[in-house]
């Protein structure tokens, strides 16, 4: 009985002393997953905040290949740095540019141009850069831009000759130059010139000389431009 009531007891204490190497366990398992979690975080950080360190200013040349909106002698000039595989391009281009175009572009008060800048681990962003060049040669860039920032998740060769044929192209000119890849050295150009001012990410967008990195919210580009906007002349209305 004694025997019995001992074994008992130590089976109890070895359960016991298996359950807290277990919690002791559990807890460094917990205690490391967490620290391995905060340097994923850090370099997710460190990822969707690149090109952030760059000039709160810089010069962009004019190109007279890049598509444009809004009038020349416009008081302010965006310029958009975009790569169409580029998620946060996506809210910009779809959620917030809708927006400043409807109130500033279509009213003459800015002028845009959008340049290429798709990046290296985007597998589809140059293929859609070289194609939306060769749509901008009919006339079609900004049709285009808009499907392929709609449709991101399926960008293919496949849907843009889809798109091709049913907004009334010439189809064998816009094939043609996709396929001459008439336009890289566009693209590069573009990618040359975002480099020389230090831009590393997308959306990069440039608002008279002052750089904005990311899809802010609509207020924070409204709020450049109007300020640009009164520098350049008062009697504006917007």
């Amino acid at each position: 009985m004694k025997l019995s009531k001992l074994s008992e007891t130590g089976l109890s204490q070895l359960i016991g002393t298996i359950q807290l190497v277990l919690i002791i366990f559990l807890i460094g398992y917990v205690l490391n997953l967490n620290t391995q979690l905060s340097r994923i975080n850090k370099k997710l950080a460190g990822i969707t905040t690149a090109g952030k360190k760059t000039p709160d200013r810089v010069v962009i040349n004019p190109d007279k290949q890049s598509p444009v909106l809004g009038p020349d002698d416009a008081a302010v000039t965006m310029t958009i740095f975009s790569d169409f595989e580029c998620s946060f391009c996506k809210v910009f281009a779809t959620e917030i540019f809708p927006e400043l175009k409807s109130k500033y572009v279509d009213k003459g008060l800015i002028k845009v141009n959008f340049r290429h800048l798709p990046l290296a681990f985007h597998k589809n962003a140059l293929m859609a850069a070289e194609a939306s060049a060769c749509a901008n040669e009919q006339g079609k860039f900004w049709a285009l831009h808009d499907y392929l920032f709609k449709n991101q998740s399926m960008l293919s060769t496949p849907l843009i000759d889809q798109w091709a044929s049913t907004n009334k192209l010439d189809t064998a000119r816009f094939k043609g130059c996709i396929i001459d890849h008439k336009y890289t050295s566009k693209i590069e150009k573009d990618i040359a010139e975002a480099k020389l001012a230090g831009l590393e990410g997308t959306p990069a967008i440039v608002i008279n000389g002052q750089l904005t990195m990311g899809a802010r919210t609509y207020e924070h580009f409204a709020d450049l431009i109007e300020k640009e906007l009164s520098k350049a002349c008062a009697d504006c209305k917007i």
